[in-house]
């Protein structure tokens, strides 16, 4: 942040975020093959985000991640030109997300 004076967004952790966890993925499976790499993340381990812990379902692959409700400020309230949102709270992502199944997904086999 200091080096770039420049303050880093959701988006820049997510990417980051995700790209570590697949060189984790990567390194656990040995491989770069996917169907190997693939069932490392279907293992269900947790991983540190900055919204609370997140893991990958093995039954459609979808990112469970915790979910911030936020309440936008008016322009009078903002501290700085950054300060868009009052978080309210941090929910369980899963409850919020359709259950594996319901809208017909079927991965198939690996190959």
């Amino acid at each position: 942040q200091k080096k770039y004076n420049y303050r880093p967004e959701w988006g820049a952790e997510n990417s980051y975020m995700q790209f570590a966890i697949w060189a984790r993925m990567v390194s656990e499976a040995g491989t770069f093959y996917p169907p190997d790499v693939i069932k490392q993340y279907e293992k269900g381990e947790t991983f540190p985000s900055m919204v609370g812990d997140v893991r990958f379902r093995p039954e459609d692959h979808q990112l469970i991640r915790p979910v911030v409700i936020v309440r936008g400020k008016a322009p009078k309230d903002m501290k700085n030109e950054e300060d868009y949102w009052e978080v309210l709270e941090v929910v369980p992502g899963e409850p919020l997300m359709q259950k594996p199944g319901s809208v017909g997904c079927d991965l198939g086999s690996y190959t």
